[in-house]
């Protein structure tokens, strides 16, 4: 071999070694590149299956729950309120029936006149349940956070209907006068309490019920963690010191109720509230402002219309109506 021919078969190791060394350099840059990827692929696979634990799952209707660290529990954070509505004195299952919870879930009752209402907020609720041709029931529950409260509701017949001649006669009055707000107009007509009506209801339903009664009556708002009630600390019911005033139930006395001297609240016509020992106080922000025509208020006993009388009314007496 020639000095030429050796020159050359050096020079062409050379290149061959430099071609192998970049060839391995990126045969590792791939390897490496997968490996990489696959571990992310494997972190992206463990972390949600690790974020479970004691995380807070968000249900559309089904409220929102906590698993445990086991992820076997599950704790809900709602209530929920099954049961039946029946027609008094057959106990029929009235299909149709409405079942509101205040402020804003409702359900209505299938063939077998049951109903299911989910996503409760714990606290205390006005449930009114309605159908036509039965007088409305309405009641207050105290729901805890996954409580699964069932009830039976039976709704009492409404009255008969009044006979041709009185409804013909009722007819030359203007419709706002005829039903359940009859009183309402022939009150404000003589200018008997103090009201908000409608327009104002509506053009102030952003803000809570308790909030616009303080603003345009002359009463006072007691607030707790619990709720808004209508009453005062002053002008207490002679005769009764502070151990003998209403405070309400062990409930609202856990969240803050004080003794007090309450009004009595009527909805639709329906006491819902009457001062007593021990008788579970009424939230007015319970009831959505956007589902209310009118409310009244009369101060005193004095003031308050005969059919709303009586002892209750001493401390004052609140009147809502419902659309």
């Amino acid at each position: 071999m020639t000095n030429a021919e050796g020159a050359m078969s050096c020079r062409k190791a050379d290149w061959i070694f430099v071609q192998s060394r970049r060839r391995l350099a990126t045969f590792r840059a791939v390897i490496t590149a997968v490996i990489t990827a696959t571990l992310f692929s494997l972190i992206a696979l463990l972390l949600p299956a690790a974020a479970a634990r004691g995380q807070t799952v968000a249900g559309s209707d089904k409220g929102t729950a906590r698993v445990d660290t086991s992820g076997s529990t599950v704790v809900r954070h709602y209530a929920m309120l099954h049961g039946f509505v029946l027609v008094d004195p057959t106990d029929k299952p009235v299909p149709g029936a409405e079942v509101f919870v205040a402020p804003d879930h409702s359900a209505r009752t299938n063939d077998a006149g049951e109903f299911r209402i989910v996503g409760i907020p714990p606290g205390k609720h006005v449930v009114v349940v309605r159908h036509l041709g039965s007088e409305p029931i309405i009641v207050s529950l105290d729901l805890a956070a996954g409580d699964t409260i069932a009830r039976e509701f039976v709704l009492a017949p409404a009255p008969p209907a009044l006979d041709t001649v009185s409804v013909r006669a009722r007819q030359l009055l203007s419709a706002v006068t005829l039903g359940k707000m009859a009183g309402y107009a022939s009150r404000r007509a003589q200018h008997i309490g103090r009201a908000i009506d409608s327009t104002t209801l509506q053009r102030e339903n952003y803000r809570d019920l308790g909030d616009i009664l303080r603003a345009h009556l002359p009463l006072n708002i007691l607030a707790t963690e619990g709720g808004s009630y209508v009453g005062s600390t002053r002008g207490m019911v002679s005769g009764l010191n502070a151990d003998g005033q209403p405070s309400g139930d062990a409930s609202d006395r856990r969240r803050g109720a004080i003794p007090a001297c309450y009004a009595q609240v009527y909805v639709d016509g329906i006491r819902v509230y009457t001062p007593a020992k021990d008788a579970p106080l009424f939230d007015v922000n319970s009831i959505p402002v956007t589902g209310l025509q009118a409310v009244e208020y009369f101060p005193g006993a004095a003031e308050t219309p005969p059919e709303y009388g009586g002892t209750g009314a001493s401390c004052g007496t609140l009147l809502i109506w419902t659309r």
